[in-house]
């Protein structure tokens, strides 16, 4: 399970749930992104982050940073940010301002819009400003998983 933000490149006066929609479609998604872009990522990926792995796959790219365990991929009209929720706390929420960092970089760099859904809202409208508010869904899926694998036959060693 991880905490994911997704960019999407709207078309004028297109609404959030048309990009979702159009998202699905195959020929809007394509390919990868421009070699020139992608560059400038690493490099601010690497400035927010620190060391980032990076991996250079056929339809989309990729970047890692092990230590936080945040991901990058990137396609042309597409991206999405990923982090497991190994965190709790202020941990969360260092982790999360490092992110949401990142996603102001993606959105600057690529044009993309970015759309976090488990605040249900675009990263433009959260200012940036809500790592605490994204910090605390870690706290409550660590809750909730901490209590699902304390019930009886939940555990794969039960």
């Amino acid at each position: 399970m991880s905490y994911d933000l997704n960019f999407y490149r709207r078309l004028p006066a297109e609404s959030w749930e048309e990009a979702f929609e159009a998202n699905e479609d195959p020929d809007r998604a394509g390919g990868r992104p421009p070699a020139e872009v992608w560059s400038r990522m690493v490099a601010r990926a690497t400035e927010i982050l620190g060391d980032v792995a990076v991996d250079d796959a056929e339809q989309y790219l990729e970047l890692s940073h092990d230590p936080t365990g945040i991901q990058l991929s990137c396609w042309s009209d597409f991206a999405a940010i990923t982090v497991p929720y190994w965190y709790t706390g202020a941990e969360a929420s260092a982790v999360m301002q490092r992110v949401y960092a990142l996603a102001r970089a993606v959105e600057q760099e690529t044009g993309l819009e970015g759309y976090d859904p488990q605040l249900n809202q675009p990263l433009a409208d959260l200012a940036y400003s809500k790592a605490e508010l994204a910090a605390q869904t870690f706290d409550f899926v660590t809750h909730e998983m901490d209590a699902y694998l304390r019930k009886p036959g939940t555990h794969p060693d039960t």
